[in-house]
């Protein structure tokens, strides 16, 4: 960890408020998930919501987890993000450096992001499919105390 921080290539726990600051100055964001048996349930129900700051900031994503998890099926879906489901360290290496080698995939997965942003992980569209969600909660309550 000490290795990683004084090349400036690790920074540890961003508080949210210095968050977008700090992923401006980066060339794309990875999402570790964890490829443990034990944590199996929890990266199939849980999303990353640092992945959705980044993806608003059009940050390339590269994501690093099980072929199961919710990020890594949202990655693949319409190619959002480059997916790195090998548990081996060295396949994430290797994926990296491909892509710091590659200014046309970093620009397509920017691209990505920045699409991702304006539609699925829109303000305006969240809040939307949160009233929506609300009023079918009180309709059907409705419906069941008539």
């Amino acid at each position: 960890e000490d290795q990683f921080r004084s090349r400036g290539v690790y920074r540890g726990f961003v508080p949210l408020n210095k968050l977008a600051g700090t992923l401006q100055n980066f060339h794309a964001a990875l999402v570790v998930m964890s490829f443990a048996p034990s944590h199996r349930r929890r990266m199939i129900t849980s999303f990353p919501s640092k992945m959705i700051d980044a993806v608003q900031l059009g940050l390339p994503i590269v994501i690093w987890g099980p072929e199961y998890c919710s990020a890594v099926k949202w990655g693949r879906r319409a190619e959002r993000a480059l997916c790195v489901t090998d548990p081996n360290p060295l396949a994430l290496r290797e994926t990296l450096e491909g892509l710091a080698a590659s200014p046309s995939e970093l620009r397509r997965l920017a691209k990505s992001a920045r699409d991702a942003a304006a539609g699925e992980f829109s303000c305006k569209r969240i809040q939307a499919q949160f009233i929506d969600a609300l009023k079918r909660a009180i309709c059907s309550r409705h419906a069941s105390i008539a």
